[in-house]
Parts: structure tokens; C-alpha cells; sequence
């Protein structure tokens, strides 16, 4: 059994004599004792846990019994080899560059948010890292891997996970975070998880994607969730990790959700049966973020299926806004054309209200109540 942690001196301490290294040991026993502790990194990191701090360790046995350690300091993914079960390590291996570092900042309705690197490999030997970093400086957060076929001992260029193509003018629904990476037992290929924006022209609803990785490529991206994510506020906390296991004939996933009668995050539990992980069809959506960083409240909206369709709010039998909305990029709209309505606090006295979506005989309601 092996174990790999970071250590802090002293937890976010700004003390330039405290530190961070990547610790290790292991067991022989089924756990019942431990070797005594070893360091694994040779350069030690802050301890403000942030992107100069040593954190982010994950761990891969190879076919050899060789153990595969990875982790973050500086802008960096680091990793470093063991060929005698832990008992020594070699030196440091530079992998590649994480621009913008691991702990990502400024991903609206998210209190924190990383892209720490996680290993894996493949049924033939194959060894995959996967890793976060900005496409370019202080762009958007993008997903990488590099991959090596030999035990480790060269890795490929980095290949870009996420297959969104963002725009210079405006990256806020371009990102993607909290990699999470397994070996498929479907595939004999890692998968990995993540939250990506990129249905969210706010940055203010999030979805749950994934993918397949090859040698020489990714597969093309799936989305898991049939409706969005509701990223309320910079104050709720939707914790640092998701993750997923596989069997044959399918895989469950575990994710941060946000309960829209509780107003709080919750535990939800994506399931896919079959070889390929992806969305099932979706119903007509209608969701409600009611934003608690600013003035509006935004809806999240979609009618699959239909090549238009009418957005409503009612006090009564008033009509206090509307808009129809047309498909411009398909003939019609398909299960990911998400559309988003903001309306002003200010605009509405307190009371209740009716949100409908509606097109021909296709409807959905919900009624809310503003303060």
C-alpha cells in the first residue's frame, strides 16, 4: 500500500522559513504499519497553498511494480520515479509548463478552483498526466495530457483535452477545471472528467464533460449532464474534487450539484451504461440562477428540437418580460443551445412569479418568489 501527501511546516503560513514537499510511504502489513516518511521532492515550495506551494500529488504503478509520482510547484508539473517500491526515489523530472499555475482564480460563483495534475495509464503501459494550464497569459483554463509509451523515460508534446475553441475577446465560457482521470474498463484508455463553461456565455452555469485518451490524440469531447450546473456565488463552496469508477458495461460519476430548493450544493451521481459516456436526450430546460455576486438574476434556458421559442415572466396575468428567441446557429436547437435571460432585481417588486417557456404545445413553468 502506498501513501504520497503534501507536508506543510505551517498551513498557509507567508513565513519565507515555512515550506511544502511532496511526502511518501508504505506499507507492507495491509496497512497496519507504515515505513517511516521519506521526501520525494528535492526543491521545497511555499506554504501559502497556492501555485508556488508543492501540492496536487497523484500516484501510478506501472507494469514493472514502478511507482510514478506527478505533482505541482511553480507553475510546473513535476514527477519523479520510484524502482524499488518507494524505497528510493530519483531526481525531479520536469514535464511541462502550467501556465497560470494550479490554483485557478477568477471563475465566477466558484469560492476556489484548481486543475492539479492526476496519472494514469493504459492496459499496454502507456503513461498519461493530466494537467490544467492557461492557453495563453491569462487566458482561458484549458485541459492537457502528455503521454509516454516507454516507462516513462520521454513524453510526448502536450495535447489539449477540452476541444472548445475560445475567443481572445471573451474567455469567460471557455474553461475548463477539476480534471479528474481513471482508467476506463471499457476502453483499456484513461478517461477524464470536468467542469467546462463552455454552454454558459455568463461563465455563471457549468456542465460536467469528458473524453477518452489516445496516444496521439483525444477523443471528441461528451457532455454527461442533461442541464447545467448553477454556480450561485462567490460565498457557497462546491468543494475541490469530482471523480468516477467504471465497470464493464458502464461508469457512475460523482459531482458537485446545486439543489435549487435547498439553495446549497449536494452530491449527485451521473450513471452511463455502455462503452461511450454521454448525455441521454433532454427535456425542455428552464433554471434559475439567482446569482448572489450581482444584480440580476439569470435564467438558463433550452427547447431541443424546436426551431424557436418564447421566454415569459408573469405576475398574474401580467406580462412583466418576454423575448422569443431563434436557433441561428442550426436549423433547430440542439440539446446543448443553452440560452441565458437576465432581468434586473430592481425590476421587480416582491412577490410571486411564474417563468414559462413555451412553444406551440410544448411548455414548462416554475413559479418563484422575489424578496
Amino acid at each position: 500500500m502506498y501513501v504520497a501527501w503534501t507536508e506543510f511546516d505551517k498551513y498557509n503560513s507567508s513565513n519565507s522559513t515555512d515550506s511544502s514537499r511532496i511526502r511518501f510511504a508504505f506499507s507492507e502489513d495491509d496497512g497496519v504499519s507504515f515505513s517511516p516518511p521519506i521526501t520525494v521532492s528535492d526543491k521545497s515550495g511555499n506554504a501559502t497553498d497556492d501555485d508556488g506551494t508543492a501540492e496536487g500529488t497523484s500516484m501510478w504503478i506501472g507494469k514493472q511494480g514502478e511507482l510514478f509520482l506527478v505533482w505541482s510547484k511553480s507553475d510546473t508539473l513535476w514527477m519523479d520515479i520510484s524502482r524499488d517500491g518507494g524505497r528510493t526515489w530519483g531526481k525531479d523530472q520536469y514535464l511541462a509548463t502550467m501556465l497560470g499555475g494550479w490554483d485557478v482564480k477568477g471563475i465566477k460563483g466558484l469560492v476556489r478552483c484548481n486543475v492539479m495534475p492526476m496519472i494514469s495509464g493504459n492496459k499496454k503501459g502507456g503513461i498519461y498526466v493530466v494537467y490544467g494550464a492557461q492557453e495563453w497569459k491569462n487566458g482561458p483554463q484549458s485541459l492537457y495530457y502528455v503521454y509516454s509509451a516507454d516507462g516513462g523515460k520521454q513524453f510526448s508534446h502536450p495535447l489539449k483535452i477540452n476541444d472548445e475553441k475560445p475567443e481572445i475577446s471573451d474567455v469567460s465560457h471557455a474553461q475548463a477545471v477539476f480534471p479528474y482521470v481513471e482508467l476506463d474498463k471499457n476502453w483499456g484508455y484513461p478517461r477524464v472528467i470536468w467542469y467546462d463553461f463552455r454552454n454558459s456565455i455568463t461563465g455563471r452555469f457549468v456542465m460536467v464533460y469528458s473524453s477518452v485518451l489516445k496516444k496521439r490524440k483525444p477523443l471528441a469531447n461528451t457532455c454527461l449532464m442533461n442541464q447545467p450546473i448553477v454556480l450561485h456565488s462567490k460565498n457557497v463552496f462546491y468543494g475541490d474534487y469530482i471523480g468516477f469508477d467504471t465497470w464493464k458495461g458502464g461508469g457512475k460519476a460523482a459531482i458537485t450539484s446545486f439543489h435549487e430548493e435547498l439553495q446549497k450544493p449536494v452530491v449527485e451521481i451521473l450513471e452511463w451504461k455502455g462503452k461511450k459516456a454521454q448525455m441521454n436526450n433532454s427535456a425542455p430546460t428552464l433554471i434559475l440562477n439567482h446569482n448572489g455576486d450581482g444584480d440580476s438574476l439569470i435564467f438558463s434556458t433550452n427547447m431541443p428540437g424546436e426551431t424557436s421559442y418564447t421566454f415569459e415572466i408573469r405576475n398574474g396575468r401580467s406580462i412583466v418580460a418576454q423575448k422569443v428567441t431563434e436557433s441561428i446557429r442550426h436549423p433547430e436547437f440542439g440539446l446543448l443551445d443553452f440560452e441565458e435571460f437576465h432581468l434586473s432585481r430592481k425590476a421587480l417588486s416582491p412577490g410571486l412569479y411564474t417563468i414559462i417557456v413555451k412553444r406551440k404545445t410544448r411548455a414548462i413553468k416554475k413559479n418563484i418568489w422575489i424578496d
